[in-house]
């Protein structure tokens, strides 16, 4: 899987919100190529982030499968090319780092109908680990965010 992501907009230090685009092949269980995209909320003070950075994030979107995955057909139940995207992952960096360009992360990959408001499909899970690298200015967004809120007039 490859992909690129943005920051939209930052909330403090606390919460950012992203916008994501992915595209890959799946292999083993599974034998076809996914395109998907996202919104993410990404929560990032944890108490321990001066011993490991940590953040979580929660995403919601469209996937479509070029073909209809394997694991995604049921005799009962119809299979969709196109499917609910909801990422949930978690991320790790080195501590000291409020915004670090280098993140380990372990994600939830999942393909649902979304309770049938999209399709009845069954959908599919999947745990995925990677590591990001964050281009531009994206990993300094929050920094910059915070120094101007902090010399904005009160």
């Amino acid at each position: 899987m490859a992909g690129a992501s943005r920051t939209l907009y930052g909330f403090r230090e606390s919460l950012s919100l992203e916008l994501e685009a992915n595209a890959g092949v799946h292999t083993g269980l599974q034998h076809h190529s996914e395109v998907n995209t996202a919104l993410l909320l990404r929560w990032r003070p944890f108490p321990w982030n001066r011993y490991l950075n940590t953040s979580v994030a929660f995403g919601l979107g469209p996937s479509y499968a070029f073909r209809t995955p394997e694991v995604e057909q049921h005799p009962r139940r119809p299979a969709a090319r196109l499917l609910v995207f909801m990422p949930v992952e978690i991320t790790f960096a080195q501590p000291r780092t409020r915004n670090p360009r280098w993140e380990l992360l372990v994600r939830i990959h999942h393909r649902s109908g979304a309770f049938g408001l999209v399709s009845d499909a069954r959908g599919s899970n999947f745990v995925s680990a990677g590591v990001r690298y964050r281009l531009g200015d994206d990993a300094d967004l929050n920094s910059r965010e915070s120094r101007d809120h902090a010399r904005a007039p009160r």
